[in-house]
Formats: C-alpha cells, structure tokens, sequence
C-alpha cells in the first residue's frame, strides 16, 4: 500500500501498541478527504520520510492532511511546530492545525519552526480534536512560521460561537478578556483564567510556556493571540459558563483593567439552607459540606486557587431558628457523576467538583486533599479511584463519605478546624452534614 508518493527514505515506525486498533481496522484521513483503512500489521510497515536526509536545496513540502483528521483514525503528516504550550504543541501543516497532548514533552526539542513528520492516533477532548500522546515524531528540519490573520472573537458574537460542540481542530484567533486568576495542577503546571465583557462566557489560558506567563498580570486587560482550542464548561460562584480555551502565542497588555465588573462574574451571592436528610444524594446538585456545633456550622471552603493541594479550611454561618443558615455560593461543592469529555464513572460513585471547577481526589498516606481542574482515567476512559466516592447517610444524619481509592472518609477535625480523609474516627472528629439550598 502506497501512502506517500515521495521516495520513503525514512526507518519503520513501529505504533500499534500506542494506540488501540479494532479488528476492521483504523482510518487515515489523508488529504482532501481520502480515507485508507490499515491494520495494525500494515501500521507496523509503513515507512516514513525523513527530511533530516535532505539535501539543503530540497524545499520542505508540508502535507494538507491535519483538517482532516478524525477522532478515532491516525494522523500522518508532516507538519510545522507553530506554538508550545506547557502540555504539548500546535502542530500546523497547509490545512490545518492540531494540538499534540503531551504534559512531559520536552520542549527545547522542538522549538517554534521545527518541521516534524508524525504519526499517531486521534482523540476528541471535550470537543477538542487532539493527537494524543505517544505519537511517534521525527524532527524534519526548519521553516520560518508566518502566523496568518487571526480570526477575532468579538464580545458581540461570543455568546453564539460558545454554542460550539462539534469537535474540531485548532484554528488562529484572537480575542480580549481581563486576566483573572492562575489555575494550579498536581503536576506544578498552570493555566490563566480571563474574563470577556461577553455574558457568561470566558477564556483560558491553556498551559502557557514560561515566556508567555511571564508577561501576564493578574487585573490587566489583555489582547490574547493563539490558537483555539475548544470551548468548555466550568462553575463560578456556582453559576455554570464557558470557557474559550487558547494557546496563546503573543499578547497585547492594555493596562490595568479599570472598568465595571464583567457579566461573566456575577460575584457572590447568598441563598439560605438547610440541612439534606434523604436518603440518597441527589447527584449533579450542589451541596455545603459542614458540621453543627452548637447554633453554628462549619463550612467546609475550596482549597485556595494558588494552591493545587490542602486541607478544607471552614468558615462559620450561624443558624437562625427556622433551622436554616446563609452561605455563599462560593462554599458550594457539586457532587456530579456527569462528565463532558466522555469519562465514565463507575454506578455507585461520583467525583466532588469545588466551585472553581477542580476535582478533590485523595493519595495515600496524605490526609489532606488534592484539588485538580481535569480528571485521570485508564485506557479504557474510566475515571480513576482516586478521585471517586460514594456517599451512605447514618442515622443521626451524618454522611459517610468514603474515597475508592484509600477507603478514607471524610471527617471535620474539631482540633484543627478542617475537614480532612482519616482511615478511623478519632476523638475530636466527626462525620459531616450536608445541606442543600432551600429558597434562592
């Protein structure tokens, strides 16, 4: 089977056990359409051009296959490297561009401009057409990169754009928001929230490289230039909005942001609850996490956003006599079993969601928690144990609470203060309540 019709100069590339191939086989999207079905044994054999063994004077000739490619098939291409981010690349040929996932890529190896030849399977992210991690990459030589005009998200037409779910590849854009605040992950890594003047709808700033977060300035209104990712969903002070995701590879600062506060953040709001005694949860609400003590609850807080771990610290709300209290919905926890990039969750569990959109999970021996805005799962796409639970109501309303992975519950440390994982109950701590919103 011919797949190039360039002289194959190149070494066998050996990929089957990268990505998984069914039984009837896989597609390679080629340009303008061409499908090809390969087994796994025609992958196994198929040869691959090598610029590096190019004389000087031969033009590097990128493909026009990346605007093709579709969940599920492979991509093969040679294509340039025209943006880093701190979790892979964007890689661009003459039909398009693609984000390559990779969050322990190296990136000295593959600077702007280096022309690579890759191969490796599709996936779908949350809408989001990506060449996953694993793909086989051989540096290609270099091209200059001439950035084309970006297609700007205007504030009036951003509310229809976010209605976007049909999964794409990326596409250079631009667009302007009021950096917010940084996102921290487990690995040490972090993205930037901004805010558009759009109602609802906001933007990140997708793992940026150290020169790129090196200029940005929490409060500055900035015009941000990149490539489009995908759009999102996350929860704000409990009020769900979308997120327009970017690698973003310049930016203009316009100054300190000195206008009104922007519609996409309604800011806190207070409703009154009360404390939820049936007998199963009402999974995809909104519960506080907290406990009596006395005319008092203890309410259990998000781990701060400059943080990617801790205890839950509280706060205190005092109970009026109809048995009801006011709390923020900042203090919110949703309990979900409902993801939107796929995931399964196994019947029984759910994962806990802090209202800024990051997923508690817990590790042994830690008591304390871990706080992440994306979730880990196997091969298979299902959620890992480390960020279930399940929850069991007791007969004095306490919830038991347990982690799959560490069988850990969840308990308010009176000697502390927080709320903490424990293997065993000890004097001071107790099992929490929750409470849902009961007027608005």
């Amino acid at each position: 089977m011919k797949l190039f019709t360039r002289n194959i100069i190149g070494a066998c590339l050996l990929l089957s056990s990268t990505f998984a191939i069914a039984d009837s086989g896989v597609n390679l999207y080629l340009s303008n359409g061409q499908i090809v079905n390969l087994t796994s044994d025609e992958i196994d054999r198929i040869e691959f051009v090598n610029d590096i063994n190019q004389s000087p004077t031969d033009p590097i000739q990128l493909t026009s296959t990346i605007r093709y490619s579709k969940p599920g098939g492979i991509l093969m291409a040679t294509a340039v490297v025209s943006a880093q981010s701190s979790r892979g690349l964007i890689l661009t040929d003459n039909s398009g561009s693609i984000l390559y996932y990779d969050a322990t890529i190296d990136l000295s190896k593959f600077p702007v401009g280096t022309v690579v030849n890759v191969l490796g399977g599709v996936t779908n992210y949350d809408n989001c057409i990506q060449l996953s991690k694993g793909a086989t990459i051989i540096n290609a030589g270099e091209l200059d990169v001439e950035y084309p005009t970006p297609f700007p998200f205007n504030s009036e037409d951003l509310p229809a754009y976010s209605q976007l779910d049909t999964p794409q590849t990326a596409f250079f854009s631009s667009v302007s928001g009021v950096l917010a605040q940084q996102l921290s992950y487990p690995d040490n890594k972090v993205s930037y929230l901004f805010y558009t003047d759009a109602p609802y709808v906001a933007g990140m700033v997708y793992f940026p490289t150290q020169e790129i977060l090196s200029q940005l300035i929490e409060n500055h209104q900035y015009n941000f230039i990149g490539y489009f990712l995908n759009f999102s969903d996350m929860t704000r002070n409990g009020v769900p909005y979308r997120i327009l995701n970017m690698v973003v590879t310049e930016l203009e600062d316009l100054g300190e942001y000195q206008g009104p506060p922007l519609p996409v953040e309604p800011g806190q709001t207070e409703d009154s609850f009360s404390q939820y005694l049936n007998p199963s949860l009402e999974l995809n609400n909104g519960y506080i996490i907290g406990h009596i003590e006395g005319n008092n609850v203890e309410i259990a807080n998000p781990i701060p956003l400059n943080s990617a771990y801790g205890y839950l610290l509280t706060s205190s709300a005092e109970i009026t006599a109809d048995g009801t209290f006011s709390s923020t919905n900042d203090e919110v926890f949703f309990f979900t079993n409902t993801l939107p990039s796929g995931l399964t969750v196994p019947q029984g569990y759910f994962l806990i969601r802090d209202s800024n959109n990051r997923y508690l999970y817990l590790q042994d021996p830690y008591k304390s928690f871990n706080c992440s805005a994306s979730v880990e799962a196997d091969e298979d796409n299902v959620v890992s144990d480390s960020f279930l639970f399940s929850a069991s109501i007791n007969d004095n309303g306490n919830w038991t609470i347990k982690n799959r992975l560490t069988g850990k519950n969840i308990y308010y440390s009176s000697k502390f203060s927080n709320f903490a994982a424990y293997d065993i109950e000890s004097e001071g701590d107790y099992l929490p309540q929750l409470f849902h919103i009961t007027t608005k």
